[in-house]
């Protein structure tokens, strides 16, 4: 449990006797132990994220471990502030704490899946940054600005290319700061691997932010695909298709909208479709083929967008050039 992983991260040390037993919910002291050990479905996730760190770290190098040291100290930090446990709770308070760690659990165990993950030539590490801040809405109800940041980075980069792609890949830390002009709300930004070769990595980035008193979110996405082994430069569509690409990969996209089902209101929302999937800086590219994930305006209006597209490469390779760097 909770003891258990945080022996790992260097941040307690216990007796001989209580680490070799396990998690000893006897001698704990602090409420927020105390009040996982009290709750067996809470005690359940303490033990399988302990487990999952515990794998996860073992399969990084010194390196890469030390950054997932460094994210779970962040994240323990972050849960303290988002979910606080007293020794007093009512039972309101206590339905409240349970929910609140539930969630943040199983949001790091999600985290966790991304990290020591093999992909092309490279193991890959997720770097987490976490902040929170309390603040009181209009309805004077206690609330916190909280941001987090999630980017990759290659395992002990091993060559000059790879180096410099981490530098490039290196999100650093978050603050409390968001895109909300009241700096009060949430922003959750993750940028993930989605496709490696020889030469190119590919990167999908999502940003979904919540300003309070706002009736929604608001949602958007794009990518970062670069050439690692040429100074991790911005990959071009002259690295991957042939002259004349532009209206014969909206038709592929096209085909494939309506495949799914989706058709536009009008023929402005086509235009704006068809804008976005020849524009780079929306292609994320996977085994599967070149996929555009549309943000929340990129229909031209809020929740018009189709959702993630994905033209196959058995449907690419015809505009695909004789020295194409992908697939």
């Amino acid at each position: 449990m909770r003891i258990i992983w945080l022996v790992a991260l260097g941040v307690i040390t216990l007796p001989r006797q209580v680490a070799a037993a396990g998690f000893n919910c006897a001698s704990v002291s602090a409420p927020k132990d105390k009040f996982i050990c009290q709750n067996p479905e809470l005690s359940a996730l303490d033990d399988q994220l302990s487990h999952v760190y515990k794998q996860k770290i073992e399969n990084l190098s010194p390196y890469g471990a030390d950054l997932l040291r460094k994210s779970e100290r962040n994240w323990l930090r972050y849960i303290d502030i988002i979910c606080p446990i007293t020794l007093i709770s009512t039972n309101d308070s206590h339905v409240s704490s349970v929910m609140c760690l539930k969630s943040l659990y199983q949001e790091r165990l999600q985290d966790l899946a991304t990290v020591a993950r093999k992909m092309g030539p490279f193991l890959f590490n997720q770097v987490d940054s976490f902040a929170a801040e309390p603040y009181s809405n209009s309805d004077n109800v206690s609330e916190f600005s909280t941001q987090h940041l999630s980017y990759p980075q290659i395992d002990f980069p091993k060559s000059a290319n790879t180096v410099t792609w981490n530098k490039v890949s290196d999100k650093g830390q978050v603050s409390t700061d968001t895109e909300c002009d009241s700096q009060q709300g949430n922003e959750d930004i993750r940028y993930d691997v989605s496709y490696v070769n020889n030469h190119v990595i590919s990167v999908a980035w999502t940003d979904y932010t919540y300003c309070d008193g706002t009736p929604h979110g608001f949602f958007s996405s794009g990518s970062d695909n670069r050439v690692w082994d040429q100074g991790s430069r911005e990959l071009t569509p002259t690295d991957v298709f042939t002259t004349g690409w532009p209206a014969k990969l909206q038709q592929l996209f096209w085909d494939a909208l309506l495949k799914k089902g989706w058709k536009p209101r009008d023929d402005e929302e086509k235009r704006a479709i068809l804008a976005t999937v020849i524009e780079p800086k929306k292609w994320s590219f996977t085994n599967e083929g070149l996929s555009v994930s549309f943000g929340a305006y990129d229909a031209g209006c809020y929740g018009c967008d189709p959702g993630v597209t994905t033209v196959r490469w058995i449907n690419l390779r015809p505009l695909l050039t004789t020295s194409s760097l992908l697939p």
